[in-house]
């Protein structure tokens, strides 16, 4: 069918709300064929549609079988990347174990982020077929995504010349001998008062934490008199689905430099150490006409090891921007602590901090965790998280906004964040329901998506939470302040991981500058919040009952509730302000800028 062809060619250009119009015509037209509810499942998910691609998949259930393993595996792939474990894991038990089917296995296990399980698959495949079985390389694709790119690299060695040479790229940037090599000309001269930020991604294509505190921060450069520039890392925006983004453009006062090759969207085709080379010669060329006192890199470690190449050839002083351990993200999934990527990852963050001129990180916490790492305190300055307390204020509850989600009248529990399992809104949702089961009248209001509301969404319908437990999904930044202000609680409690005893997210100081008492979960970086502020209570991780027990608590106690309210405004005002923050990068700054190597 030709609206399927031209869809298919749509979303390998990287248009895939184009892709999605198309392939929504073949499957409405031919609905028997599995494959056309497969491909608009896939554009809609790229589209970020997430629940439309869903319903698409839902009702294609009863056409897919293991008689067509291809198109089930994929299905499989897909139902895991948007979140709907029971069905991809059915999918995975209607394959079976017969040695063609299990590299789909593997490849849904991986999209599902159980890293474990991959592993295990491999290793039963091994013992089941032939040396040269094709499906090795499916197997090596799966175990590359479960963070084992040795592993990977050993089933393709000389059968696939070209997936060998892109694992063996990926492996050579792990390796701390390895950086990108440039002709630089050393300047002689510091000072001044340009700045290069280098940046996985930004507004306005990217709306998140990441996108929103680089906004923040680029404000609190530009009010210390420093004037920053930004260059995004080599692909970006076009790999994630914008073509057509200039190559020059200035988003809120700042100029924005991308590098986009023409025509191309799929970037993992180029190995890795080849497109780390091409962005490091685009910015030698970038550093030689801007001139700046100092490069700025944020994580992940890709831009500071594009940073250090920088410095290596032109003397420019690296600061390293750590906004998060990566290595520690990915240790969430199933299995994932034992991979092979999180111990590269881990080392390749400690280099790029350890080896930088300065260190800005966001908490006490944070500072800790580099400094246990090796990385000389005297280096490392806070920059606290920036909150933009014109917009995020105290406010009355907006009775509309309340009426449209049922929840006027009610006491509100909520929280505002991505939807991912180590965030703990399962816990948040169990303790509403037995605070409810005292008599309370209490309700949980979700704001945010991701891979994880599917399952929150079914655990909400198996505790009996019906109109108490709303899920708002994703809303535009503008609306997020309103949402403060129908929450009389805001819960993060997050799990009791690595990643969340070390990591300082930027939602609980929103709560705080608008007067909304926080619960936090007892760990290290959302402890240190509370004590700070007293602006809030921690409770016992992955306990409902310790949660519960703290919400029926202050729902009853009007005057600590209020207390809370105010010690948290206080905090906010002194500490999260952009002025505070301009002097802490001004400091970072001023302490590098005089290091310009000649």
């Amino acid at each position: 069918m030709a609206s399927y062809a031209r869809g298919r060619r749509q979303r390998l250009k990287g248009r895939p709300e184009e892709a999605a119009r198309a392939l929504r015509w073949a499957h409405e037209h031919a609905p028997e064929i599995s494959i056309y509810g497969l491909q608009l499942a896939i554009a809609l998910r790229e589209c970020g549609r997430w629940e439309e691609a869903a319903e698409v998949l839902d009702g294609m259930a009863g056409r897919l079988s293991a008689s067509d393993p291809q198109t089930l595996g994929m299905a499989g792939v897909e139902m895991a990347r948007l979140g709907l474990r029971d069905e991809a894991l059915a999918a995975i038990s209607e394959l079976g174990d017969q040695p063609d089917r299990v590299p789909w296995a593997a490849l849904i296990q991986a999209a599902l982020g159980d890293v474990g399980a991959v592993r295990d698959l491999v290793a039963s495949a091994g013992e089941l077929t032939p040396e040269r079985w094709l499906g090795r390389q499916q197997l090596a694709v799966a175990l590359e995504q479960a963070g084992e790119p040795s592993r990977a690299l050993e089933l393709v060695r000389g059968k696939n010349a070209a997936q060998e040479e892109r694992l063996a790229a990926t492996l050579r940037t792990y390796n701390p001998a390895w950086s990108p090599r440039l002709a630089g000309s050393r300047t002689e001269k510091a000072g001044g008062d340009r700045v290069l930020y280098l940046l996985e991604s930004s507004l306005p294509y990217t709306p998140s934490g990441y996108g929103y505190r680089s906004r923040e921060l680029l404000r609190a450069l530009r009010e210390t008199g420093l004037h920053p520039e930004v260059a995004t890392r080599m692909g970006f925006p076009s790999s994630r689905g914008i073509m057509g983004a200039p190559p020059e453009e200035t988003v809120d006062g700042v100029i924005h430099h991308r590098l986009n090759l023409p025509g191309v969207s799929k970037y993992t085709g180029i190995p890795l150490d080849e497109r780390l080379q091409q962005n490091a010669d685009w910015l030698l060329e970038l550093v030689g006409r801007i001139e700046p006192a100092a490069i700025i890199a944020a994580t992940p470690h890709l831009n500071g090891l594009l940073a250090l190449s920088l410095r290596e050839a032109t003397g420019t002083p690296v600061i390293y921007d750590v906004r998060g351990f990566p290595e520690m993200t990915w240790a969430t999934r199933p299995g994932g602590p034992g991979s092979e990527v999180h111990g590269l990852r881990r080392e390749a963050e400690t280099r790029c901090a350890a080896e930088a001129d300065g260190v800005i990180t966001t908490s006490g916490t944070m500072r800790d965790e580099l400094a246990s790492r090796g990385v000389s305190p005297d280096r490392i300055t806070i920059v606290p998280q920036i909150v933009d307390l014109e917009a995020y204020s105290p406010r009355d509850r907006d009775r509309d906004l309340a009426r449209s989600y049922g929840v006027e009248g009610h006491f509100v529990v909520g929280t505002i964040t991505s939807l991912v399992d180590y965030e703990g809104i399962n816990v948040l949702l169990r303790a509403v329901a037995l605070a409810r089961a005292e008599g309370r009248d209490i309700a949980a209001l979700v704001v945010g998506d991701g891979k994880a509301r599917p399952a929150l969404e079914a655990l909400a319908g198996e505790l009996e939470l019906g109109a108490a437990a709303v899920f708002a999904g994703r809303i535009e930044q503008e609306q997020v302040p309103a949402h403060y202000g129908l929450i009389d609680l805001f819960a993060l409690p997050r799990r009791d991981l690595e990643v969340c005893r070390a990591v300082t997210p930027l939602k609980p100081f929103e709560a705080l500058a608008t007067g909304t008492p926080i619960l936090v979960s007892d760990l290290p970086a959302l402890a240190e919040i509370v004590a700070s502020s007293g602006g809030g209570r921690t409770v016992e991780p992955e306990s409902p009952e310790a949660l519960a027990g703290t919400i029926l608590e202050l729902e009853g106690d009007r005057g600590e509730r209020a207390r809370l309210q105010a010690a948290a405004v206080e905090y906010a005002l002194a500490t999260n302000d952009r002025a505070r923050a301009a002097e802490s990068l001004r400091a970072s700054f001023e302490a590098v800028s005089t290091l310009a190597r000649p």
